[in-house]
């Protein structure tokens, strides 16, 4: 018996889908024997070769999702959600349940947040390098697909020209599913069996011909080239459960989070037919460990599943947390790190939620520290003021390290409502002017935060406190701990330069080697490269001492040096890093 074969083209092309810019890559297909032929099967160059070209468009995603939607699960801000406190330990942690970006594509992000998000209803991203996908070939007979054959095939790879049977006079359909993965793929798939089970714990793409491959038949030389423009979709809901620490924020070590047994028979299995997409005999799957992965260099970590069923609603996932240390050492910098142990949370939407395929929803449990460390009766914030002036919002960070911050908008000038006040034009008004409690940027931030005065500086650092109660990472010297960043006016701020006075509860209240700025050229307060980092000392509050004014430093611990000095910069003309405090409640 005489074989027919087909040439499979590999092609890379570039498409422009609904405004999105797409990089498309093209595979070829390689080719199976059709067992039921029973025409002349002509040799390569005969008239009936068809050339099959496959290309790759990527994978749809939707765009519409909720106003309150966010784009990206491990950064997003509990602001809006309410905060509960665990009792037992002093943590707090707040919850949300909302729908989010199925794709980590930052093209997609941007599509998510542009203008036109409440226009366009989705956009493409593309299937990752070295994912494997299925290409199953049908023929239509009696308006019923018969397979044909299938071949498996990897996005990225280039194939050399190889076999498959298509044929000129004959109409044929196509499908295509990946678990988007580079695992291969196992499913027995042939004749007698096209469907496949719905996975739990993994993701599941497919597409389907939109319209029949056919050429009429003729006894041309001419040989036709049929074209497949595989744009995968969804086909399962997602359910990314998510543990984050970044607003704690703390590195989640010895992390030990399961489904609670009320909320491990959720998830539930079907039985996909490929030819005719749909989805029965779904059953709830027992699942209790979770496939967490790392994200934000540990700060947070999901695990996402899936589930077939459309129909049931769901109100809420519950998590037991066997175990979760958040290592924090800007708040326990001698290692004594905060441990959450055997405790269950329950995740709640506001309102039930009808999963729906190709969306996906972020169950997410959010670790929060308390607004700063306890001492004596004041809370002192555990990161500095900072100020963003296209908002006009003012923060307190949560962390006293930042890798990059900026001299524009982290530093203050003495007696100046925000970075740089209008009214600053030379060094004269700050040279002479007294503390006032109007002038006081603390005061902007809601809640009761101020400036300290430099009696509760010296109570917190000063020469009475214990060597015990004093923590330095590394010696200061003058000359290191901060640089300049590019571009200017960033900083760099190193992350082992850091000094700590004990509070309470087991807590630490820490101040990076911060440097002071020397801003030269006042009336060209943007010409940063006249700016100067002065690193003699770490000068980091504006303090209130009774209506005098002053700046205090932390200098290194070593060679006796073992407490805050006050009024270091008497000129008080520098722009310094600012530490709010509160009354304790």
């Amino acid at each position: 018996m005489r074989t027919n074969w087909t040439k499979i083209k590999y092609l890379i092309q570039g498409k422009n889908l609904i405004n999105l810019f797409l990089i498309s890559s093209l595979l070829v297909l390689g080719g199976c024997k059709k067992s039921d032929d029973t025409s002349t099967n002509p040799e390569i160059g005969d008239p009936n070769k068809v050339d099959f070209v496959i290309s790759l468009d990527g994978i749809e995603e939707q765009l519409d999702l909720s106003a309150n939607s966010k784009m990206d699960v491990a950064n997003a801000s509990n602001a809006e959600e309410e905060i509960y406190d665990l009792e037992e330990s002093g943590i707090r942690y707040s919850t949300s349940f909302d729908k989010v970006s199925y794709s980590e594509s930052t093209s997609i992000k941007d599509k998510l947040n542009s203008k036109y998000s409440n226009i366009e209803k989705s956009a493409v991203s593309n299937l990752g390098t070295n994912i494997r996908y299925r290409f199953i070939l049908f023929e239509v007979v009696n308006n019923n697909m018969v397979y044909v054959a299938h071949k498996d095939l990897i996005r990225g790879a280039t194939y050399n020209t190889t076999a498959f049977n298509i044929f000129k006079g004959r109409t044929y359909k196509w499908v295509a599913y990946s678990y988007n993965t580079t695992a291969d793929i196992t499913d027995a798939i042939g004749t007698n069996n096209v469907s496949i089970q719905t996975p739990v714990d993994k993701d599941l793409l497919y597409a389907n011909s939109t319209t029949d491959i056919f050429f009429p038949l003729d006894n041309t030389t001419n040989v036709p080239e049929a074209r497949v423009n595989i744009r995968f979709k969804h086909r399962l809901a997602r359910v990314a459960i998510t543990v984050k620490g970044n607003e704690f924020p703390a590195v989640l070590e010895n992390f030990n989070v399961q489904l609670a047994p009320s909320s491990q028979s959720y998830f539930k299995s079907g039985t996909l037919n490929l030819v005719n997409n749909s989805i029965s005999n779904i059953a709830s799957q027992s699942v209790s460990s979770l496939p967490f992965v790392s994200i934000n260099a540990d700060s947070a970590r999901v695990a996402n599943m899936y589930t077939a069923d459309f129909t049931t609603p769901l109100s809420d996932i519950t998590i037991r947390v066997n175990s979760v240390r958040l290592r924090d050492i800007f708040t326990y910098p001698t290692g004594t790190y905060p441990t959450i142990t055997n405790r269950d949370f329950v995740i709640s939407a506001k309102s039930s939620i009808i999963p729906q395929a190709g969306v996906s929803y972020a169950p997410a449990l959010n670790i929060l520290n308390t607004d700063g460390a306890k001492f004596g009766n004041l809370i002192w914030a555990r990161g500095n003021l900072t100020y963003n002036p296209t908002t006009g919002k003012y923060s307190i960070r949560k962390s006293p390290y930042t890798a990059t911050t900026s001299a524009e908008n982290d530093y203050w000038l003495y007696n100046s409502l925000t970075p740089w006040d209008a009214n600053i034009t030379s060094r004269t008004p700050q040279n002479v002017a007294n503390y006032e409690v109007s002038k006081d940027p603390c005061r902007q931030i809601p809640g009761g935060w101020r400036l300290p005065t430099g009696a509760e500086i010296l109570a917190l650092g000063g020469n009475t406190r214990l060597a015990s109660d004093r923590f330095q990472s590394t010696r200061w010297s003058t000359s290191n701990g901060v640089s300049w960043g590019s571009p200017r006016p960033n900083l760099n701020i190193q992350a082992n330069m850091y000094t700590s006075f004990r509070a309470e509860g087991g807590e630490w209240v820490s101040f990076y080697k911060s440097g002071r700025i020397d801003v030269k050229g006042y009336t060209n307060r943007t010409n940063y490269a006249q700016w100067a980092i002065l690193l003699g000392d770490s000068v980091w509050s504006m303090v209130s001492d009774g209506g005098t004014g002053a700046t205090s430093d932390i200098p290194e611990l070593d060679n006796g040096q073992n407490y805050f000095k006050n009024g270091v910069d008497p000129a008080k003309d520098h722009k310094v890093q600012v530490r709010c405090v509160k009354p304790v409640i």
